[in-house]
């Protein structure tokens, strides 16, 4: 399964995506893409007003015709909808806000044509233990007041998790994997999010390996995020973050390949500064198209050329 991420605020030309000619600037891309992952806040405007005021005024973000052309989008071609959000976060220690806020970015969706198919909890462990929560209390708090309600709300919704390594150990998030399966709450999937830098320092490959190996046994799908949290000095234009992204891609598929179920390319502030055109340079969706081809078995690559 591919995982796509756009940025979907920092990276300006994102609604372009879903127009007649943005859509033929990332064929191969979207031809080969299972599930759009898209950050829920942006779909909320008092979020967006609030928090990127100037972006909101200049129509950065998706209105209600647009969210519903993005859905009519992805159902004509077959790609799941999953949402980022939180669960356990400082403003949320008891995941009942957070809750909400997914509910409302959900709830908006769907009256706009688009229909999650699933969420992504956002480092809800990582969050809890910061804040002084044991890992036991973390796992009741998401499993009481996020993961049970959430699926109550809607029964189709599949509810996956997303937490940082090593800043987690990898006993502690094989540990919360388990919890929650035993709670009556599996994760529908489990992604990580390396550190790469830090994997030299506190990290130790083999703990996670072993980790890894006992949630597939779980029979949960896991995925590795390739993405540009990893590098040792931040990148600052569009061709480091993508270069630096396939290399930590290619050190990953060295030791985790086995446990790549899910392929996750994702963007973030504020590169790629473009996510198109896919045979471009350095956008957003030219770096998907070389991951995929570099690395995902059953990729199927399009011709290239111009594009008419």
């Amino acid at each position: 399964m591919f995982f796509t991420i756009p940025h979907t605020y920092e990276t300006v030309d994102f609604k372009e995506l879903f127009s007649a000619s943005g859509s033929a600037r990332w064929e191969e891309v979207w031809r080969n893409t299972d599930v759009l992952a898209i950050y829920g806040n942006s779909v909320l405007p008092w979020w967006r007003k609030r928090r990127h005021p100037e972006r909101y005024a200049s129509g950065h973000f998706q209105d209600d015709d647009e969210l519903f052309a993005m859905g009519a989008w992805l159902q004509t071609r077959g790609i799941s909808l999953c949402i980022a959000a939180g669960g356990i976060k400082e403003w949320s220690l008891d995941a009942v806000s957070a809750r909400t806020r997914t509910e409302d970015m959900v709830n908006r969706l769907v009256r706009n044509g688009c229909h999650p198919a699933s969420i992504r909890i956002d480092e809800s462990l990582y969050a809890g233990l910061k804040h002084g929560q044991t890992l036991d209390g973390v796992v009741e708090t998401v499993a009481r007041n996020y993961c049970l309600p959430l699926g109550n709300a809607f029964n189709d919704l599949k509810i996956g998790v997303v937490e940082p390594w090593p800043a987690c150990t990898a006993a502690r998030i094989e540990s919360y994997v388990v919890q929650l399966a035993r709670r009556g709450t599996p994760p529908a999937f489990v992604h990580i999010d390396i550190n790469y830098p830090r994997v030299g320092v506190i990290g130790s490959v083999p703990e996670l390996v072993e980790a890894l190996e006992t949630i597939s046994r779980l029979g949960i799908p896991i995925g590795i995020i390739a993405w540009s949290s990893n590098f040792h000095t931040r990148p600052t234009t569009s061709a480091e973050y993508c270069w630096n992204t396939l290399d930590f891609a290619g050190w990953m598929h060295g030791y985790f390949d086995r446990f790549c179920d899910h392929h996750i390319v994702q963007s973030w502030q504020p590169y790629p500064t473009h996510c198109l055109p896919e045979d471009g340079d350095d956008t957003f969706m030219w770096l998907v198209r070389e991951y995929g081809r570099l690395h995902v078995r059953d990729w199927q690559q399009m011709p290239t050329g111009p594009i008419v």
